[in-house]
């Protein structure tokens, strides 16, 4: 997982890319590297899913932490560069209204 610190249309916001290699590994941690970061006034945390084929337990936890991360936070959450599979899966499961799943993560 990198976190990157960005500006989307002039607002901050925090750039997340989920790697399936290291997934298993940073989940313990998404707590302590995201919570603190978020104290900054990040207004948007933009997940990115592009590199996961498809979405294991050990995915969905991940999103399901971040978001509730988010939540505490006031910080709104958007998972971005889903595949067609992962977002078909995530409206089947109910996941789009969960997480606020989008197709695309916005212009830099």
């Amino acid at each position: 997982m990198t976190v990157e610190a960005v500006r989307v249309h002039g607002e901050r916001s925090l750039e997340v890319t989920l790697d399936p290699e290291t997934l298993l590994q940073d989940l313990s941690g998404i707590k302590r590297k995201l919570a603190p970061i978020l104290l900054d006034g990040h207004g948007v945390v933009s997940v990115d899913i592009g590199a996961v084929d498809s979405l294991s337990s050990v995915t969905v936890a991940a999103l399901l932490r971040i978001k509730r991360i988010c939540l505490a936070r006031g910080v709104e959450m958007r998972v971005c560069n889903p595949n067609a599979r992962n977002l078909s899966v995530m409206r089947r499961c109910g996941m789009l209204r969960a997480i606020d799943a989008t197709a695309s993560g916005g212009e830099r």
